[in-house]
């Protein structure tokens, strides 16, 4: 499984959480970005958000695998950037990102510390 697959697996979770026409589109724009190299603000949200939340749900012996599999995820979604992680950082505190950050961040809580480890857990195995 690629980290791509696994996070339209998660978006398409994430999604079916979601209310009415706002849950249609963005099944939609998740089914459309995994035919293109674009990364959608919902993609770079749910990246942010796994920083966040991983780190906590990890081993201390962990953290190194998780980072270096967390770098690997930015480069796939940002290849244009050189610096992804301080890039990710600054687009989450911008007003505009805010509404879609929040709805992240909601997602992952909803999904609960054992569906968020899981995904933790690909990062650090997928990157050993």
């Amino acid at each position: 499984m690629t980290l791509k697959q696994l996070l339209s697996g998660l978006f398409l979770a994430t999604c079916a959480c979601m209310h009415s026409t706002y849950a249609n589109e963005e099944v939609s724009s998740v089914n459309a970005v995994t035919l293109t190299q674009h990364s959608t603000d919902d993609e770079l949200a749910a990246i942010y958000v796994i920083s966040e939340f991983c780190p906590t749900l990890l081993d201390a012996s962990q953290h190194d695998a998780f980072a270096k599999g967390y770098q690997q995820l930015l480069d796939e979604y940002l290849p244009e950037q050189p610096q992804a992680q301080q890039y990710l950082k600054m687009l989450s505190s911008q007003k505009s990102f805010e509404a879609v950050l929040q709805q992240a961040q909601s997602d992952a809580h909803q999904a609960g510390d054992i569906e968020n480890a899981e995904i933790c857990r690909v990062l650090v195995s997928y990157y050993k």
